[in-house]
């Protein structure tokens, strides 16, 4: 689905079908629980988690 430009993560997860939010916050719950210091942005259009110094951990 494309993104318009300077949306976040909220908007990226309010935008999703209804079926499929349960899914996203699970992960983004998981995600915080792992790795409660990384920073939730979007790059590529998808929810992913960075350090301070920009280094991706992860994708959803």
């Amino acid at each position: 689905m494309p993104m318009p430009t300077g949306i976040d993560a909220e908007d990226y997860s309010a935008r999703l079908e209804p079926y499929q939010r349960p899914h996203l916050e699970a992960l983004r719950d998981l995600s915080r629980r792992v790795a409660p210091h990384a920073r939730e942005v979007l790059k590529w259009n998808q929810p992913t988690y960075v350090l301070d110094d920009n280094t991706t951990l992860w994708m959803l």
